[in-house]
């Protein structure tokens, strides 16, 4: 079994955003989630992405990972980089397309799938966000969804791996953690 992010498992962490997701009228969430497929008010996904990320093509040179604007709990790779990573790596790459019909950017998505078991203790997670926020999340009032208040990596509770770990080469945590408009898991 995997010893979790601080043996078997690397963690990825935001350093730099860029790429604007399109449509702006839906956070760039329509093309991934179809209509409906996410709540109006948090932006969280309410059903499993079904179709390509969309990225304006102006001011966005792919290269190396990055996520884009506003959709924190997406993970792009230029070309290049995604063909090694799936020659190395049981994954599933998405294209990536541009808003002008039939085009796509030189770049992949990387489908992170969810672990169902949740990763962290809930009584930690609690202490640590009261601790940093003053307060722990909310419950969205549309959706109900529970987000966490983001904590730094760092004050993040040891995530507690289990057997679902096993075997994947990409995985994300079932807690989501934003605030506003803003939602990512682990």
């Amino acid at each position: 079994m995997p010893t979790g992010p601080e043996g078997d498992f690397v963690s990825l962490v935001l350093r730099r955003n860029r790429g604007w997701p399109w449509p702006d009228d839906s956070w760039g969430l329509r093309p991934l989630y179809g209509d409906g497929g996410w709540c109006q008010t948090c932006h969280i996904p309410t059903r499993e992405q079904n179709g390509n990320l969309v990225l304006k093509r102006s001011g966005l040179t792919p290269t190396g990972a990055w996520v884009p604007n506003w959709l924190f709990d997406v993970l792009c790779l230029a070309e290049e980089l995604a063909k090694e990573v799936a020659a190395r790596f049981p994954v599933v790459l998405r294209q990536i397309d541009t808003p002008k019909a039939g085009e796509r950017l030189p770049a992949m998505q990387l489908i992170v799938p969810t672990t169902v078991a949740h990763w962290y203790d809930e009584g930690e997670l609690i202490d640590q966000t009261t601790r940093r926020h003053g307060e722990a999340g909310a419950a969205c009032p549309t959706c109900g969804t529970w987000r966490w208040l983001p904590l730094p990596k760092s004050e993040l509770p040891r995530a507690i791996s289990d057997t679902s770990w096993e075997g994947q080469s990409a995985i994300a945590s079932p807690e989501w953690f934003g605030a506003g408009g803003q939602s990512y898991r682990q």
